[in-house]
C-alpha cells in the first residue's frame, strides 16, 4: 500500500501537467494533392526553379521545403547538399539547427504554464529569479577595462518584457552594441550551446547581474529574454527545459525529430554548418564559445530557450499546425484559442513604428499595411526565422504554412527566404473552371432588364446633345454579359454605324494590364516589390529631383534624391517620374519634349528600351515616395518585363496574357485585318464630329508604329468584350476557363490601398492597379461597392468592377475635348441600380 502512495506522488505531476484532450480532433499532417486544398503543383513547382538556381549559383549548399495548406502537406522536397561525408544529398527528413525558431517553442512553453495560472505576464521575473531584483541600466561603458557605470532600473523586468525583448536584455555576440559583447564574452554567457560545464541556472544568474540596455519596457531589442524564460519555466515545473518540452509539447505533438541534443542514432542526419569559401561551401570550423558539432556535442544541462533547439520541415510545420487549429492538434489541446488571440495580439505598441508587422509574445505578426505589401501573406500570418538561414511563416487566413530551411553563416546572397514565402501565397488558387464570359437575361443573374433600358436612353440622348459621337457598352454580372449595345457612328468620314465588337484605344486602360503583367513576374519571385528599379535599368541609379527651372533658357537645378525609385514607386504613381505632353508641370512638358520621349505611339523608329533610358536621364517632380502624380512609371516597368523575360512585351502580353484569356482583339499593334473595326478618334467642330488631328504621336496608330516600341501606360486597343474578360479573371480571383493568371493572394494586395493619404478623402485610394473604393466612396453613391476598382482611358473610355456585388460595367467612347460627357458616371450610376436581388442573392424581378 505504502509503495501504491509512492507512485502516485511520483506520477501526480505529471498527470497535472500532462495535456487535456479536446473536442476539437484535428488530424496530424499529411500529405495530400495540392488540388485538393485549393493549391496548384504547378505554381508550386516554381519553388523548385527558386531553390536549383539557388544551389546551382551557390547561394546556398542544399534546402529542404515544405508547404502545408488545411493541414495537408503538399510540396516537401530536399534539394543540394548536406555537407556531411557519408550522406552528402539532402534528404527531406533532414535535421536542421532552427536557432531564434526555438524562441516560439519556449513562449508556447510559458503560455502553457500561464493558462494553469501559475503567474501573470506582468509578475516581475524576481519573483522567481531573484538575482534579477534591482536591474541596474548601463550608461557608459569602459573599453580600456570593460569597466561600466550603470543607474537603477525604472522598474522590474516582468515576464512580459522577456517575451516580447522589451526587458532591456542584451545578445551576447550579435548584439550590436559592442561593449555588451565584451560584458557578456566576460561574464561567460552562453547563448546556444557550452563546450564547458554549465547549467542553464547557471547562465542565466550570470546575465542576472550585468546591466542592461534600457529601462524595460521602453524599447525592443532582440535579447536572451527567452533563454531567462526557459530556466523559469524549470522552476515552475519543477523539470529541466527540454524534459518539459517532450513531456508537454514534443510527444503530445508527435514531434519526434525537435532536440536540444541529438540522440546517437539520429546524428547521421544532421545537416552540417556551412559557410562559404573560395572554393564553395564548407563546413564551419570557426572558433567560438559552443562547439560547432552542436547539437551532437555539448555539455547537456545547458537548454537555450532562445536558439538551442534542432528540428526537421515536418516537425516545425506541426508546431505551427497546432496554431493554425487553435492550439490543438490530434485530439490534444496544447492552447486555448483565446490565448493564442493574445499571443498574436501587438504586445510593443509602435515600437517597430506603423510598419508591416507588430510583435506579438512569440512572432512576428503582418499588419493590414504589410498585407498590401504583397508577399508576406495575409493579415495575422505570423513569421520568424533563425541564425543559421532558416525561415518560416503561417498564415492564418489561408490555412497556410511554409518552412524553408538552410544551414549556412554568411549566406548573404542567398534570396530564397523572400522568394519562397512570395511563391508559397501565389500557389493558393480557386479551385474549379470559371467559363469565359457569355450572354445570358439579366433576369437569370439578378439584374432588371427594364432597368438596364436606362442606357439606351442615355447614349441616345448623350448623342443627340452632342456629347458623344457614339459608345459601346457592356454590362457583366455573375459570368454572364446581361447587357451588350453599340450607339452612334465609327467614322465621321463614311458615318459608318458603331458595332459590338469594334476595337478602341483604351489608352489608360492599358495601365492595369501592364501591372498585371508585372505582378505574374513578382509571383514567380524575380524581384520585390520595393527593390530598385536600377537593379534592372541601371540609368535609373541616383535619380536627381527637379529643383528649379528657367524658363527663358529651359535650364534647370536639381538635388540628389534621398532613395532609389522602386518597383512599388512605379506602379503607384509615387516615383516622382513625370508624364510628358499632359504633365501639369510646363517645364517639365518642355524637358520631355526636348529629350524626344514619347508617351503613346512615335512617328519614327524608336524602341520602348530607347525611350525608357532616354526618360531616365531627366528629372524626378519630387523625391520617390513623397507624393502621387501620374506618369509614365508603367512604361518603365514594360521594359522591365522585358528585360526579365528576354521578350518583346507584346508578345509575352500574347503568351501569358491574351491568349490563355481569349482576348482575341486586344494589341499594341494592331493586324490589317482587324483594321477596319479600329474606331475613329473623334473632335467636336461646330455641330458636328471630325476625325482628331493629333500632332504628338501617330494619327494612324495602332496601325503603323514601331513593332520595338510598347507604351504600357497608353498604348494597347481592345474591345469590350476583351476587357470584360480581364476584369471577369480580377472577380473571379485570378482566374478564368481554368487558367490561373494571379492567385487570389497577390490581388489581395493589388487591391491595397499603396498609397496612404495621398489622394485625402476622395472615396477612393489607389492599389497597385486600379483606383479602388473605401467606405466613404459608398457613402458618396452611384460609385459601387467597398472594393469596387476601375479606371479610364484618354480616349473617354471608362470601366468599373463590384467583386460584392460580381458586377462589370465597361462604356468606350472614341472621342477628344469631351469633357461635358456625363456618361460616365450617369452609367455607372444606372449599372448598380439596375442589380434586383436581395442579398441571399435571391431574384426580386417581377
Amino acid at each position: 500500500m505504502r509503495k501504491l502512495s509512492i507512485l502516485l506522488i511520483i506520477l501526480l505531476p505529471l498527470f497535472v501537467f500532462a495535456q487535456t484532450p479536446s473536442l476539437q480532433q484535428s488530424a496530424p499532417l499529411a500529405a495530400a494533392p495540392p488540388e485538393s486544398v485549393g493549391m496548384s503543383a504547378e505554381r508550386l513547382a516554381r519553388i523548385d526553379a527558386i531553390c536549383e538556381q539557388a544551389v546551382a549559383r551557390q547561394d546556398v549548399p542544399g534546402i529542404v521545403a515544405l508547404v502545408a495548406r488545411r493541414g495537408k502537406i503538399v510540396y516537401h522536397k530536399a534539394f543540394g547538399e548536406s555537407g556531411r561525408s557519408q550522406h552528402p544529398a539532402l534528404r527531406e527528413d533532414d535535421i536542421f539547427r532552427i536557432a531564434s525558431q526555438t524562441k516560439a517553442i519556449t513562449a508556447t512553453a510559458v503560455m502553457m504554464l500561464w493558462e494553469e495560472g501559475r503567474f501573470r505576464l506582468d509578475d516581475p521575473i524576481s519573483k522567481w529569479i531573484p538575482e534579477f531584483k534591482n536591474p541596474q541600466v548601463l550608461t557608459k561603458f569602459h573599453y580600456r577595462d570593460t569597466s561600466f557605470t550603470a543607474v537603477p532600473a525604472k522598474g522590474e523586468i516582468t515576464i512580459r518584457h522577456l517575451l516580447t525583448h522589451t526587458s532591456g536584455i542584451g545578445y551576447g555576440l550579435i548584439d550590436p552594441d559592442e561593449g555588451f559583447q565584451l560584458l557578456y564574452q566576460k561574464a561567460g554567457i552562453r547563448e546556444i550551446a557550452s563546450v564547458d560545464p554549465l547549467t542553464t541556472a547557471e547562465n542565466i544568474k550570470k546575465l542576472a547581474s550585468l546591466p542592461l540596455h534600457f529601462h524595460p519596457g521602453e524599447k525592443y531589442q532582440y535579447s536572451m529574454g527567452l533563454d531567462v524564460l526557459a530556466y523559469f519555466v524549470e522552476i515552475i515545473s519543477g523539470m529541466p527545459f527540454d524534459r518539459f518540452l517532450h513531456t508537454r509539447l514534443f510527444e503530445p505533438l508527435d514531434m519526434q525529430d525537435t532536440y536540444f541534443y541529438l540522440p546517437p542514432k539520429k546524428a547521421k542526419r544532421l545537416v552540417a554548418l556551412q559557410e562559404p569559401s573560395a572554393d564553395g561551401w564548407k563546413v564551419s570550423q570557426r572558433e567560438g564559445p559552443y562547439d560547432p558539432d552542436y547539437p551532437l556535442n555539448g555539455v547537456r544541462t545547458l537548454f537555450s530557450g532562445g536558439g538551442g533547439l534542432s528540428s526537421t520541415a515536418r516537425d516545425y510545420a506541426t508546431f505551427l499546425q497546432m496554431y493554425l487549429n487553435g492550439g490543438e492538434l490530434n485530439g490534444t489541446r496544447i492552447l486555448s484559442r483565446t490565448t493564442i488571440q493574445s499571443m498574436m495580439a501587438n504586445q510593443i505598441g509602435e515600437l517597430w513604428g506603423k510598419g508591416d508587422s507588430h510583435y506579438g509574445l512569440a512572432f512576428g505578426v503582418v499588419t493590414d499595411k504589410g498585407e498590401g505589401k504583397g508577399g508576406m501573406g495575409s493579415e495575422g500570418t505570423f513569421s520568424w526565422g533563425g541564425a543559421f538561414n532558416t525561415q518560416y511563416f503561417a498564415d492564418p487566413e489561408e490555412e497556410l504554412i511554409g518552412v524553408i530551411l538552410k544551414q549556412t553563416r554568411g549566406a548573404w546572397k542567398d534570396q530564397t527566404g523572400w522568394q519562397f514565402r512570395q511563391l508559397v501565397e501565389q500557389a493558393v488558387v480557386n479551385p474549379g473552371q470559371s467559363p469565359p464570359l457569355a450572354a445570358a437575361p439579366p433576369e437569370r443573374v439578378g439584374m432588371s432588364s427594364s432597368r438596364l433600358a436606362h442606357i439606351d436612353r442615355m447614349c441616345k440622348e448623350a448623342i443627340a446633345a452632342h456629347k458623344i459621337p457614339g459608345a459601346v457598352a457592356l454590362v457583366a454580372r455573375n459570368g454572364k454579359i446581361v447587357y451588350h449595345k453599340a450607339f452612334g457612328t465609327a467614322d465621321p468620314l463614311t458615318g459608318r454605324a458603331l458595332r459590338k465588337d469594334d476595337i478602341f484605344r483604351i489608352a489608360s486602360q492599358t495601365k492595369a494590364i501592364t501591372a498585371t503583367a508585372v505582378m505574374m513576374l513578382w509571383e514567380e519571385g524575380h524581384f520585390r516589390l520595393d527593390d530598385p528599379i536600377s537593379k534592372w535599368i541601371p540609368e535609373f541609379k541616383n535619380p536627381k529631383v527637379l529643383k528649379s527651372f528657367r524658363y527663358s533658357d529651359t535650364t534647370y537645378t536639381t538635388v540628389p534624391a534621398e532613395r532609389e525609385i522602386t518597383i512599388r514607386h512605379l506602379l503607384t504613381h509615387t516615383s516622382g517620374i513625370g508624364y510628358g505632353a499632359i504633365d501639369p508641370h510646363e517645364g517639365m512638358q518642355i524637358l520631355f519634349d526636348r529629350a524626344g520621349i514619347e508617351e503613346f505611339a512615335p512617328q519614327r523608329e524608336w524602341s520602348t528600351a530607347d525611350n525608357i533610358k532616354q526618360l531616365a536621364s531627366l528629372p524626378l517632380h519630387f523625391q520617390p515616395g513623397e507624393k502621387y502624380q501620374y506618369g509614365m512609371g508603367l512604361d518603365v516597368l514594360v521594359y522591365l518585363v522585358e528585360i526579365i523575360t528576354g521578350k518583346p512585351f507584346e508578345a509575352f502580353l500574347q503568351q501569358r496574357l491574351f491568349g490563355p484569356l481569349g482576348m482575341e482583339d486586344t494589341y499594341f499593334h494592331l493586324p490589317k485585318e482587324k483594321a477596319d473595326r479600329l474606331v475613329k478618334v473623334q473632335e467636336p467642330r461646330d455641330s458636328t464630329w471630325v476625325l482628331h488631328q493629333p500632332t504628338g504621336y501617330d494619327p494612324d496608330y495602332p496601325l503603323t508604329c514601331p513593332p520595338s516600341f510598347c507604351s504600357g501606360g497608353a498604348g494597347l486597343v481592345s474591345t469590350a468584350t476583351d476587357y470584360a474578360t480581364f476584369l471577369q479573371m480580377y472577380l473571379n480571383g485570378g482566374e478564368l476557363n481554368g487558367v490561373q493568371i494571379l492567385s487570389p493572394t497577390t490581388i489581395k494586395a493589388i487591391m491595397a490601398n499603396q498609397i496612404g493619404d495621398f489622394w485625402g478623402d476622395a472615396g477612393k485610394y489607389y492599389g497597385l492597379a486600379f483606383g479602388v473604393v473605401n467606405a466613404n466612396g459608398v457613402a458618396k453613391a452611384g460609385i459601387g461597392s467597398e472594393g469596387t476598382f476601375d479606371w479610364g482611358g484618354y480616349f473617354n473610355t471608362q470601366y468599373f468592377a463590384d467583386p460584392e456585388e460580381q458586377v462589370i460595367g465597361i462604356i468606350l467612347k472614341q472621342s477628344f475635348f469631351t469633357w461635358g460627357d456625363p456618361t460616365g458616371w450617369q452609367f455607372r450610376q444606372i449599372v448598380g441600380q439596375a442589380i434586383d436581388d436581395d442579398p441571399q442573392g435571391r431574384n426580386m424581378s417581377r
